[in-house]
């Protein structure tokens, strides 16, 4: 080895020892539920002797940094660079991370890498957006469609955020102008947006005649009031999207509104000008004509807004399931990821925290390109911190200060090719976010690189019927919703669940086919929540079916129709198509999705059906041109990431609460039609998981679960017991028979909602006779649950009704 090479070879073994020595090995976890209030950094830390004597060895934490003010469950991510200040202050986090460490424990944290919260003035990045538009440096942080099919939405956002029709809010007087600090928002519903600084010279040039009669020609005031309303028509337009343009804006909207704060503080009567402006624009009361200005002001802003019923149908961001307030944010962008993983990765890198759970993975763009970047974002965040504590003077080789950063750079990169190599994380042929080959450079499977790879990373993945997690995942397995299942299904007697379908039959009248009845609400879905992008899908489908002879002939209506049954016919919650070929389990699932379709829709023709199909497969349109190709590509992962919350929306929040034989299969990645499992199957799957995924999470509850373990448990015993049950719940509906109303000539509740309610009581009422207090709560817990099963059912009502 060369004198020269040997500080490299130095590092890299520090490199290593340090990724071994943080290397994440749970073996026990317990959830923890972050809530201002409730539990804060400093209660964790107070609680952390009591996990250990359980035998814990990591806090499994529920999503901590900053999230919109009163957020109970931190989903809601605001700022993806700092700790949320509700839970505690950085010493208070400091504190639990040391208390961990000295009782030998580590945390697991649930990171949310899909969305962010939807909140102006809190949310930094999407206020950008709103005051902006296309030119805000965070245009393309969030999935936003500024050419959409409706004209008027065109470089806009639809802001459906209010409650009544748009009209009836701006003559109520709900849509006020501000004036705070400088600039200028509309206040409305609880939240504060910006006004577009390219139309400030709406609010201050109204009334500037009046103005200049009261002040002389040359008041310096005057002049500057007058030179700022020059600047603002001098911004660049907020379609221009160039660089400089984009600089050029950023930099003089916040001189603008320095300057208007400070004229408005400082000269009396410019301040009383501009108020009464507000006041006018504002409008009167009992007067319409009087709010025709502040419509125009509006109608000039970036967003346009909209009762919150117009979201299902035009809204033209991507969000979270059918959340208006969540979002979606584009982090297959290299620099998105960047800006919102470098604190995250900097925990990791100083050990705050020891490995990562993965929310809602199957919304991600590419869900195998995010879990690399993990992976090399960790390791690139280790490199650097060993060669910053190092040193300069034991690493670098020159006194100036341009040659020392070159030489810094080269050596970081030496190191990073040379530990990603040692670690299996990618082939010296493959670009840096590259997938790696199906072996390892030694023949290694990626089974056995699993080992290998330095960052642990569960994935929150709900696993259809003999679903394998994909095997070139750099995982550690899933949060445990298998394991969940196939325990629960062990103690379900696969006879009687089948003698209670009939008894459920003949008790409610209620179709037993789940397939499809789950096929008809998640066509329903697609109609009333996520209508919206099924629009949007169908539009770039029809533009690429636009270019070429073979295709230009179906219409939007009919692609649109063909990709509805498509989507209502996914078996899996998605699959995973990128790059140039398809693995044959994504060629079967499309492939079974399709001829679902078709069979359940013979008036339609097969054309589409067809052409749909060789689109998601990568094989139509024929003979593509580059920009075509990307299009295609792009609506195919597009596609990916909408049959999830399809599935989730339409199975989970609906099918599984309409389909009630047996309550305790309704469970999130649970087979309603098919629960029980044989020991022996059990037992293979364990096994097979020990061979693939020994340090995947198992659990038998958790946050998501409908029901908690116990109480479903005791429902599945039903099973046993099929004729005992029968006559229990035909007893019970005969002695209520007088406590149904009729609503509309229906019965309320139904008899599937009293069927819910029967096996409810088994699964909840204490073993010991409840007290008044006790059986009061029990109402009042009953009725609480029954007011949503029913309305996640959408039978008779819903959220929205």
């Amino acid at each position: 080895m060369s004198e020269q090479s040997k500080p490299h070879a130095a590092l890299v073994a520090a490199v290593q020892q340090r990724l071994d020595r943080q290397r994440c090995r749970p073996r026990a976890t317990y959830r923890l539920q972050f809530q201002p209030g409730q539990c804060t950094f400093r209660d964790a830390a107070e609680w952390v002797p009591y996990l250990k004597a359980l035998g814990i060895s990591h806090v499994y934490a529920s999503p901590y940094l900053m999230a919109r003010r009163g957020s109970s469950h931190g989903y809601a991510v605001i700022d993806y660079s700092r700790l949320n200040p509700e839970l505690g202050s950085d010493q208070d986090f400091e504190t639990l991370v040391q208390t961990l460490h000295q009782h030998g424990m580590g945390q697991i944290l649930d990171v949310v890498p899909n969305h962010m919260s939807a909140a102006p003035g809190e949310n930094h990045w999407w206020t950008d957006v709103l005051e902006n538009g296309p030119s805000s440096p965070y245009a393309d942080y969030f999935d936003i469609d500024w050419n959409p099919v409706k004209l008027e939405l065109r470089n806009k956002i639809l802001l459906p955020i209010l409650d009544r029709q748009f009209g009836d809010a701006l003559e109520d007087g709900c849509l006020k102008l501000a004036y705070r600090e400088g600039a200028f928002f509309i206040d409305t519903a609880g939240c504060s947006l910006p006004v577009d600084p390219k139309t400030y010279d709406t609010i201050l040039a109204a009334g500037l005649d009046d103005l200049k009669a009261t002040m002389s020609a040359d008041d310096p005031k005057l002049l500057e009031l007058e030179s700022i309303l020059t600047a603002v028509q001098h911004l660049p337009d907020r379609i221009k999207t160039d660089p400089s343009s984009v600089d050029e804006r950023q930099r003089e909207k916040e001189i603008i509104k320095g300057r208007i704060r400070r004229l408005l503080e400082d000269s009396p009567e410019s301040a009383a000008a501009i108020d009464a402006n507000v006041q006018h624009l504002n409008g009167d009361s009992g007067q319409p004509a009087s709010f025709d200005d502040l419509e125009r002001l509006l109608n000039a802003q970036v967003y346009r807004f909209a009762n919150w019923r117009a979201a299902s149908d035009e809204i033209n961001y991507r969000r979270f399931f059918d959340v208006n307030d969540l979002a979606a944010v584009c982090t297959e962008e290299r620099q998105v990821f960047e800006d919102s993983h470098a604190f995250l990765l900097d925990l990791l890198a100083q050990g705050k925290v020891d490995g990562l759970r993965i929310d809602h993975v199957d919304g991600l763009f590419d869900p195998l390109e995010y879990l690399w970047r993990l992976q090399e974002g960790y390791v690139r965040k280790i490199v650097r911190n060993t060669l910053a504590s190092v040193g300069p003077s034991e690493a670098v080789t020159t006194d100036t200060s341009e040659e020392r950063d070159t030489q810094l750079g080269d050596i970081e990169s030496d190191v990073f090719e040379s530990v990603s190599r040692a670690y299996r994380l990618k082939a010296p042929s493959l670009p840096s976010t590259s997938r790696p080959p199906s072996e390892g450079a030694e023949g290694q499977s990626l089974c056995e690189l699993r080992h290998l790879w330095p960052l642990y990373v569960v994935v929150e993945k709900i696993l259809g019927p003999d679903e394998p997690i994909p095997t070139e995942w750099p995982t550690a397995g899933t949060t445990g919703y298998d394991f969940l299942n196939s325990a629960g299904g062990m103690l379900i007697d696969p006879d009687g669940f089948e003698e209670l379908v009939k008894i459920y039959s003949r008790f409610t009248q209620e179709p037993t086919d789940f397939l499809h009845i789950a096929y008809r609400c998640k066509l329903l879905i697609l109609r009333v929540s996520m209508s919206s992008e099924l629009h949007l899908l169908a539009h770039r489908l029809n533009r690429i079916s636009e270019r070429h002879r073979s295709s230009r002939d179906f219409t939007l209506n009919a692609l649109r129709a063909a990709l509805r049954a498509i989507l209502a016919s996914f078996p899996v919650y998605r699959t995973y198509i990128h790059g140039p070929s398809v693995t044959d389990r994504d060629r079967d699932v499309i492939g079974r999705a399709v001829a679902r379709a078709k069979r359940l829709n013979p008036a339609m023709g097969t054309g589409e059906f067809d052409f749909i199909r060789g689109v998601l497969l990568l094989q139509e349109p024929p003979n593509l041109n580059d920009s075509v190709r990307r299009q295609r590509d792009f609506f195919v992962g597009r596609f990916q990431q909408v049959t999830s919350p399809v599935v989730a929306k339409g199975v989970e929040d609906t099918a599984f609460y309409r389909y009630y034989p047996l309550t305790s299969a309704n469970e999130v990645g649970g087979e309603p039609a098919r629960p029980a499992w044989t020991v022996q199957q059990f037992h293979e799957e364990n096994q097979t998981r020990q061979q693939t995924h020994p340090a995947s999470m198992i659990c038998t509850s958790t946050h998501d679960t409908k029901r908690s373990e116990d109480t479903r448990a005791r429902i599945s015993v039903l099973a046993e017991i099929p004729k005992v049950w029968q006559k229990a719940v035909n007893q019970w509906a005969r002695s209520h028979r007088l406590l149904i109303h009729d609503v509309e000539g229906q019965p309320a509740p139904s008899r599937n909602d009293q069927y819910l309610f029967y096996q409810t009581l088994v699964g909840m009422w204490p073993l010991q006779p409840p007290d008044e207090q006790q059986h009061q709560e029990l109402i009042d817990r009953m009725v609480q649950y029954l007011e949503k099963a029913t309305h996640e059912a959408k039978a008779h009502t819903s959220w929205i009704a």
